[in-house]
């Protein structure tokens, strides 16, 4: 997924072809993801798990297979220029519009990180005083149960180089963990 974060249109699109795509190659080889088939998927996401006080849209869409209406960031969908550009090219209805940028699945996933330490990494990606965040996930079904994660370095062993990448570090911090076929 390549997605400017201050552009959710674009992220809940994405996260929805990301989705449909994993679920119709379930259907082409005859597996059932939400029963047989074990589902995994590591990268770099560039969502952010909250934006304020409130659940990012991309990651709510994640980690709980839909967008909460009331907690998210919704908001900010109805300010984008997708969303504008529908209604006033296509002219599609606002609740129509509003259906198709919130994607919504049945897979079932968790974040490996946030199962295992209670949240996700303080950050991933770690560019000095302007952008420190996580970014990066593991993420996988109910088939698979999350063992362990590899940890990740204390804020304090990057701001002596003001930031990542340097001289000891990536510009993003690998994401590792042991998983159990349940």
């Amino acid at each position: 997924i390549h997605y400017f974060w201050l552009r959710p249109d674009r992220q809940c699109l994405q996260i929805s072809e990301m989705i449909e795509a994993i679920a119709e190659l379930g259907a082409q080889w005859g597996a059932d993801l939400q029963k047989e088939t074990p589902v995994c998927f590591v990268g770099h996401f560039a969502i952010v798990p909250h934006i304020g006080s409130r659940t990012n849209l991309g990651y709510s869409i994640l980690s709980r297979g839909k967008i909460d209406l009331q907690g998210d960031s919704t908001h900010v969908l109805k300010r984008t220029p997708l969303f504008d550009l529908l209604i006033r090219k296509a002219k599609m209805g606002g609740e129509e519009v509003a259906d198709k940028m919130q994607p919504s699945h049945s897979i079932g996933l968790t974040s490996v990180y946030a199962h295992i330490m209670g949240r996700e990494p303080t950050f991933t990606n770690h560019v000095g005083p302007s952008f420190a965040d996580c970014l990066d996930y593991i993420w996988v079904s109910d088939l698979l149960r999350p063992i362990s994660c590899l940890g990740m370095p204390p804020a304090s062993s990057i701001w002596q180089y003001v930031g990542a990448p340097n001289v000891e570090c990536p510009s993003h911090f690998s994401l590792r963990a042991e998983l159990a076929f349940v």
